[in-house]
């Protein structure tokens, strides 16, 4: 299924509507709470997005997952558990520690295989047999390129750059992929007239695990 991600122009408004949903997560998980930012296109002062407000939370520990949800349905949200992988918080938590040493340029090749090893059988709903996690993992270069994405991010680049986009752009996503669908209609949504397929009974890697189905996406595009 595809769909064309519909961009607004900014909306003044969108800072006050985050405030307001942030006091309103504050009320009853703030105990909780490490820090909340506004982020994704509507974070941006003039530029236009797609009239969704994103909010990043973060926790003071990963235990008190459990705490906040029940607050929180009550207000409205809805839990999604481990998006039915048992385990799956406990393997977060073991990637988070070490992506924290990635960051700080400490990580070594075996926590890098490790890494792709906790995250690979996650980002698909049908692994397919002869598709294994990376053996190998080139250590500077992960690091170099991890400090480039958060130098860039922290620029803002791609929300700032994406708007001037002029060519036809097609995203594709897997209905079960473990990165939220908004993610992707987030960064279309900084493109004019980008479009976002999502394949059902689908993962993260939509070319390896519904192959037939991502080459006819992408031939609706080219058609």
């Amino acid at each position: 299924m595809t769909n064309e991600v519909i961009v607004v122009e900014y909306d003044p408004r969108w800072p006050r509507l985050f405030e307001e949903e942030k006091a309103r997560l504050l009320g009853v998980v703030g105990d909780q709470i490490e820090d909340i930012q506004h982020i994704g296109s509507t974070a941006v002062p003039g530029l236009g997005a797609k009239p969704i407000i994103d909010i990043q939370v973060s926790l003071r520990d990963l235990v008190l997952v459990q705490k906040c949800v029940g607050p929180l349905e009550s207000i409205g949200y809805e839990y999604l558990g481990e998006y039915g992988v048992p385990g799956r918080a406990e393997d977060v938590a073991r990637v988070d520690e070490i992506e924290q040493r990635h960051r700080e340029g400490l990580v070594t090749h075996e926590e890098l295989v490790e890494r792709f090893a906790l995250v690979w059988p996650h980002s698909f709903v049908h692994l397919p047999t002869p598709v294994s996690p990376p053996a190998q993992v080139g250590v500077e270069a992960s690091i170099g390129t991890n400090r480039s994405l958060s130098k860039h991010f922290e620029a803002q680049t791609l929300m700032r750059s994406l708007p001037d986009v002029r060519v036809p752009v097609l995203f594709v996503h897997g209905e079960q992929d473990p990165l939220p669908l908004r993610s992707t209609d987030t960064t279309a949504g900084l493109i004019p007239g980008s479009r976002v397929a999502t394949i059902p009974d689908c993962g993260h890697f939509p070319w390896l695990e519904q192959p037939a189905a991502f080459r006819s996406a992408v031939e609706e595009l080219l058609s």
